[in-house]
């Protein structure tokens, strides 16, 4: 088995501008909360994962252009197209479709893990990516 280029992929699947820009638009929605965020200032990072090599710097552009100013990071990943929206400075109590019992139980996962309630506890032994 060769070696595999998402980036081709994309492109294969995605061959005109059109179906493109608009699998962009459509990677950006889907990574987008699945609430509607109440009328408080809130705060977004996104960071999206694109291959390596010529195919990843299209895609690369390609997003640039159809969103500009929105992506603030981009990373390497030669397996995956991924894009991740990072939205801060929500108060719990602010999303109708949570309520007063989620941010108890937001309240309360600070109590429960020593490193509070925004790390990951199913994963028990980490492994350092430095050489």
């Amino acid at each position: 088995m060769g070696a595999l280029d998402v980036g081709k992929m994309f492109f294969a699947k995605f061959s005109d501008q059109y179906s493109a820009t608009d699998a962009i638009d459509q990677l950006y929605n889907l990574a987008g909360p699945w609430f509607q965020l109440g009328p408080h200032e809130c705060f977004e990072k996104v960071i999206m994962n694109i291959p390596t090599g010529e195919s990843g710097a299209q895609i690369k552009q390609l997003a640039q252009a159809q969103l500009p100013g929105t992506i603030q990071e981009f990373g390497l990943a030669d397996q995956e197209i991924v894009m991740m929206r990072l939205i801060y400075n929500i108060p719990v109590d602010t999303i109708p479709q949570l309520g007063h019992l989620a941010e108890s139980a937001y309240n309360a996962a600070f109590d429960v893990h020593d490193a509070g309630c925004h790390n990951r506890v199913d994963i028990s032994n980490w492994v350092s990516l430095e050489v």
